[in-house]
């Protein structure tokens, strides 16, 4: 019989896996006219193609939704100081400028929902599994 910790800890490595394809997959989608985009999508293709050849690899699909969190959580911080102007000058004040930005709290707030949805899953799925793998240890509740 295994163990849910035994069976979980094998699960990760898969989940990160899919998690760093998802990224790579939505930076392709959020960057396609910039050398970002031109560098994600075979790092996407190879990634899910290579992922996709192990059967056991499928357990971490979860992680795709978690890895489309990194675009949105990058937003969020680039506008970490709005919303609204903000002015900036360099520190040997030869240049400065002003720019417009975005509220990030809905940007980080679908970057918390995104990643806590595929680690969630992640846990619920994981638990199921080790439970039906192990007939002694009852489902909780």
């Amino acid at each position: 019989m295994r163990s849910t910790g035994a069976m979980a800890s094998r699960n990760w490595p898969w989940f990160v896996g899919w998690s760093v394809v998802g990224l790579a997959g939505s930076m392709v989608i959020v960057a396609s006219f910039t050398w970002v985009g031109l560098l994600a999508g075979p790092v996407a293709a190879v990634g899910a193609v290579l992922l996709l050849r192990f059967d056991p690899a499928r357990r971490g699909l979860e992680g795709l939704m978690s890895g489309v969190s990194g675009p949105f959580g990058f937003v969020a911080y680039q506008n970490r100081k709005g919303p609204g102007q903000h002015c900036w000058t360099s520190r040997d004040a030869l240049s400065s400028g002003c720019e417009e930005l975005f509220n990030p709290w809905p940007w980080l707030l679908v970057a918390v929902l995104a990643l806590s949805a595929g680690l969630a899953i992640t846990f619920y799925r994981h638990r199921r599994v080790g439970v039906v793998n192990n007939p002694g240890v009852s489902p909780p509740g």
